[in-house]
């Protein structure tokens, strides 16, 4: 298999105790938020049940919506969510009868081909791994594979929503291996976990189903490295159970679980909930110890300061954290000792973008490739003087992205006003 580049940052992890404890659940919501695109697959006031479609296509996944409650379908709207600027969501009511999965009806079902294609064709399950649903994976390797890859790394600190997964759930990888390599056919499969995981407690097994459960020592963004190619497919633990629930269930897996933890919080844990519920109701189940002056929607490296409680969970969510500190930084001037072109995993010159940036200077970022930026943040947490690089190297690759984008549209209009004349 590929050997990854060891360039990135080490950090202390401080996993406990979030990741000693059971998975958590919480059903009993209100309200849920769906990101939806323009055209819905059903009516305003309409009743919903768990796993119905409710919008095809949602940016910038591209991954279908799926009612993740039972309930009525309220208002559609952009009810500006801060990190979510422009996305519009469906407002979904409970009605209250949604109630937590008996887990035990997954132990060991044998799935038929239907169950599987189904699952993978029309269930909307996304890859975290490299942001591709299963479907996209499956369509790019119709040949199969020779390695397949179970991701369940969680390199940052705090988060442990996917290794959780493993620990909490190994009677259901087997049997859900099982199935999706009836359609890829690999002949080499392991697990991946992060090997940096010192102040946990917990036991990692050697093996989970019969399967190699691989502890990889690497500089954090290890999970950002894990790229299928044509002889391996990293498919992450939560897709995977995703695929697995969902055939078995023969609609939508519409529940993901999240890490919940930080300085504020009374009782750290990783909790299972409905697609779109409000972060505010999750810190009310795990219990506060005082209202946090800082949350962290995602890890704290890739994550976004947020102010308001009302943002839903998606797919993607992987950490909710919340701090009694503040987080805020008088930065000093680029003394130029060079760090942040070391650590970075995609070999970009993080300051130098940076620069060009504030210049609008469209040609050097292209030239300088801001927009292969994966937005790790290695640049931000290793720069001497505190100034936030992965935030201007984000705008950067987003201007550089909108301004090709801008010019193949200009492209594709001159070409049609040309054939028509």
């Amino acid at each position: 298999m590929r050997k990854l580049s060891n360039r990135g940052i080490s950090l202390e992890q401080f996993k406990e105790p979030a990741i000693s404890r059971p998975i958590n659940s919480l059903f009993d919501v209100q309200t849920v938020f769906l990101p939806v695109s323009p055209e819905l697959k059903i009516k305003p006031k309409e009743k919903l049940s768990r796993g119905k479609l409710v919008s095809e296509g949602v940016r910038p996944e591209s991954v279908d919506s799926f009612a993740s409650v039972n309930g009525t379908a309220i208002a559609v709207g952009e009810f500006e969510f801060e990190k979510f600027e422009g996305q519009r969501f469906l407002r979904v009511d409970s009605d209250g009868t949604l109630t937590a999965p008996d887990m035990t009806k997954y132990n060991n079902v044998e799935l038929n081909d239907d169950d599987i294609m189904l699952a993978i064709n029309e269930c909307g399950i996304l890859n975290t791994t490299d942001k591709k649903t299963l479907k996209e994976i499956c369509d790019e390797h119709p040949r199969g594979t020779r390695n397949l890859v179970i991701n369940a790394v969680d390199d940052e600190p705090y988060v442990s929503s996917r290794i959780i997964q493993l620990l909490e759930r190994g009677e259901h990888i087997a049997p859900a291996v099982r199935a999706l390599n009836r359609v890829f056919g690999a002949r080499h499969i392991r697990i991946d976990v992060y090997e940096g995981n010192d102040d946990i407690s917990v036991k990692i097994p050697k093996n989970v189903g019969g399967y190699e459960v691989n502890c990889v020592k690497q500089n954090y963004p290890l999970s950002r490295r894990m790229k299928s190619d044509g002889e391996t497919v990293y498919i992450d633990i939560g897709a995977l159970l995703s695929f697995y629930y969902s055939a078995v269930d023969k609609c939508a897996w519409t529940n993901t679980i999240v890490t919940v933890a930080g300085s504020s919080v009374k009782k750290p844990c990783n909790i299972e909930v409905p697609i779109g519920t409000p972060i505010g109701d999750i810190l009310n189940a795990c219990g506060l110890k005082k209202k946090p002056k800082s949350i962290i929607l995602g890890g704290p490296l890739t994550g976004y300061l947020v102010e308001g409680t009302d943002i839903p969970v998606l797919r993607s969510t992987k950490a909710i954290l919340a701090f009694n500190e503040e987080f805020s930084y008088e930065t000093a001037s680029c003394i130029g000792c060079g760090k942040c072109i070391d650590v970075c995993p995609e070999k970009l010159l993080p300051y130098y973008i940076y620069t060009y940036y504030l210049d609008n200077n469209i040609e050097k970022l292209y030239r300088l490739s801001a927009d292969k930026c994966t937005e790790c943040g290695c640049c931000s947490y290793i720069c001497p003087a505190k100034i936030d690089l992965r935030q201007y190297v984000k705008l950067s690759r987003r201007t550089l992205l909108k301004e090709m984008w801008q010019n193949e549209q200009s492209s594709q209009d001159t070409e049609s006003s040309v054939s028509k004349k």
